[in-house]
């Protein structure tokens, strides 16, 4: 009989993995998300923010049954600094994605 950990764990473990908000699931081992949003904020804007100052908007997951893949079962990120999403300035949002 399975024990309630392991039907936990396989349930919490399914993909695919959608999320608005909360902390971002990287694909790559040791692959922050956050620091690959300041990243590409150094490359557009020259700025040097720190990259613990992004947070995720929304996390897509590569999904069979959607018919979305993204790579070879990554994932989109869209992150974005926690004063650019009080005042709603979506445009500032950064995308980046990851996968295995």
């Amino acid at each position: 009989m399975e024990s309630l950990y392991e039907a936990l764990r396989d349930k919490w473990d399914a993909r695919p993995g959608h999320q608005v908000g909360g902390h971002p699931d990287p694909v790559q081992p040791g692959g922050s998300v956050q620091l690959e949003a300041e990243q590409i904020e150094r490359a557009l804007r020259g700025a040097d923010d720190h990259a613990d100052g992004w947070r995720l908007l929304a996390q897509v997951d590569s999904d069979d049954p959607a018919k979305m893949m993204w790579g070879d079962m990554g994932r989109l990120y869209f992150m974005i600094r926690p004063g650019d999403l009080k005042a709603r300035r979506f445009d500032q949002a950064r995308f980046t994605w990851q996968c295995s």
